[in-house]
């Protein structure tokens, strides 16, 4: 599940290889993947609310400000574009 989490998170981050190590961001990165993880455990096991967490589980275990925050590490790491338009 720890493989999974960090996957989707490389993907929101924009490169799937990502390895940040930086200081200033490695407690959130940890703290959001292991969030996740006990996002999929809660849904395998089917846990609701009585355990005192949420019963709704996104799609991909991340909350919108998640993303938004893993996408702004991506751009800052150069391992995604900033918007623009192609032909």
């Amino acid at each position: 599940m720890l493989e999974e989490m960090t996957e989707l998170m490389n993907i929101e981050i924009g490169d799937v290889t990502t390895n940040i190590t930086s200081a200033k961001y490695t407690t959130f990165l940890r703290n959001l993947c292991y969030r996740g993880v006990e996002l999929m455990i809660d849904e395998e096991q089917g846990r609701g609310t009585e355990e005192g967490r949420p019963t709704f589980i996104p799609r991909d275990y991340m909350f919108a400000r998640d993303r938004q925050k893993l996408q702004r590490i991506g751009i800052e790491f150069d391992h995604r574009l900033v918007g623009g338009v192609s032909s």
